[in-house]
């Protein structure tokens, strides 16, 4: 069945659009140092074609987003898998742009260096499977630290902090022992 709709996580439809796909699959394609338009094409047909199996007209995002994972595992990308799972993370507009490190240099902010913190602490933990959460607690902690650090420079040691504070207090305790006990930002 033809895919016509996509509903976004916030309830709202949209009309599916393929140069949309495309266009995800080009960035992570060219985040991972793959420069080959033809190939994000069909990446884009494959996920397409997965999606029409499932014989409705109305796809979620979530299902775009694991059909669109699956189709670039399968295609032994490694790469370009882990900077698509993390291309809903580019932020428009972000209140922070900057990190001050310990020594006092500055780093551009981004929000995939949380994303993958938090997801190799779950790893390490022994949970896998936490792309989506590690992303909602991203999305969280980077909106706190806005309030508090709109348009200036985030000290690392805050980010740590509120990593380590966040993970705690949505109920992952064995996660933030991790997250603590190793230096992944």
């Amino acid at each position: 069945m033809k895919i016509k709709f996509v509903k976004k996580n916030t309830g709202f439809k949209q009309k599916f659009d393929i140069e949309k796909l495309k266009g995800s699959i080009a960035a992570a394609l060219k985040d991972a140092d793959i420069f080959d338009s033809g190939f994000a094409s069909k990446i884009a047909q494959d996920i397409l074609h997965r999606l029409e199996k499932r014989e409705n007209e109305m796809v979620k995002v979530e299902d775009i987003r694991q059909c669109a994972m699956q189709s670039i595992k399968d295609l032994g990308l490694s790469r370009v898998l882990d900077t698509y799972e993390v291309i809903s993370l580019r932020l428009p507009h972000l209140k922070i742009n900057q990190v001050q490190k310990k020594t006092g240099e500055t780093e551009p902010y981004h929000p995939l260096k949380i994303f993958k913190s938090i997801k190799k602490s779950f790893r390490d933990a022994g949970i896998n499977g936490v792309s989506k959460i590690a992303e909602d607690l991203t999305k969280e902690i980077t909106k706190k630290l806005e309030e508090i650090y709109a348009g200036r420079p985030v000290p690392s040691e805050e980010i740590k902090k509120n990593t380590a504070e966040f993970l705690k207090n949505h109920g992952y305790e064995k996660v933030e022992r991790f997250y603590l006990m190793n230096r992944y930002i």
